[in-house]
């Protein structure tokens, strides 16, 4: 492969992990265990993996792309996995499991070449994210009793 096709290639990654980057972000200013660096690497992942699987095991060569794919969710889910915690009553990083979840799904978006689903999808996701805090129930009824 030509040194400009790679250049390529990582052009792909490079904007799934800003993508991932921005929500990180949000997500650590907010408190969470898994932040900036955690969502860049998610997003930078499942981006390599989905541009290797179109071009290496893409229509070309007989085979499916689409089983990377579906490991890539297999390791994600993992990861997610261990973002939630039990402490005592309460469970805690469903959103942030939930957050990495679809941040993987931006990086594979990007991996196939759907820029500007990806870049809507990050914007949705921040916007759930905002809405968490604006409208959060747990909150005004924590506040209340307060």
């Amino acid at each position: 492969m030509v040194i400009g096709a790679e250049l390529e290639l990582f052009g792909k990654v490079l904007m799934a992990g800003l993508l991932g980057f921005i929500v990180g972000l949000e997500r650590e200013l907010m408190g969470s265990a898994a932040g900036d660096r955690t969502f860049s690497l998610v997003a930078i992942g499942s981006a390599l993996f989905t541009t290797l699987s179109f071009d290496v095991f893409g229509a070309s060569s007989g085979n499916d792309p689409g089983r990377v794919a579906a490991n890539v969710l297999t390791g994600v889910g993992f990861l997610g996995g261990g973002m939630i915690l039990k402490e005592g009553g309460t469970v805690r990083g469903l959103t942030t499991a939930a957050g990495i979840w679809a941040i993987a799904a931006v990086g594979m978006a990007v991996g196939a070449e759907r820029y500007v689903l990806a870049i809507l999808t990050t914007v949705l996701i921040m916007a759930v994210f905002a809405a968490e805090r604006v409208f959060s129930a747990k909150r005004r009824w924590v506040g209340d009793a307060e």
